[in-house]
């Protein structure tokens, strides 16, 4: 029987969020467990107040993005204020790298935040 774990990302140790600051630098939010008897499913949400387009990768590779402008309501197009999901339970292993980056940024006023269900056989 398999068991699950809840963890925080492993670039985030206390549970706080992870503040995004740094312009046009990818930060590893998380790395997915190494090998592949085991799997990390990935829950991640983020929030700001200001225009940026917000992207995301998996081992170096640029896999998806969210824009948003905060003259708009839409979720997908306005502020993502309150947190948005971004990551809905997408699961990873092998060591997998999962990184974002932003066009623009105010010092701690990008925040993400998440958890990991780790799976163990």
């Amino acid at each position: 029987m398999a068991a699950i774990t809840k963890q925080f990302l492993s670039g985030d140790a206390n549970g706080q969020g992870v503040a995004i600051g740094a312009v046009n630098t990818f930060v590893t939010l998380h790395t997915a467990v190494a090998g592949v008897s085991s799997i990390d499913e990935v829950w991640v949400w983020i929030k700001t107040q200001q225009a940026n387009t917000i992207l995301f990768r998996t081992n170096g590779v640029q896999e998806w993005s969210v824009a948003n402008n905060p003259n708009t309501d839409s979720p997908t197009s306005g502020p993502l204020n309150p947190p948005y999901m971004v990551i809905p339970g997408w699961i990873f292993n092998n060591g997998t790298l999962i990184q974002v980056r932003v066009t623009v940024a105010i010092a701690q006023r990008i925040m993400v935040y998440g958890y990991v269900n780790r799976i163990t056989p």
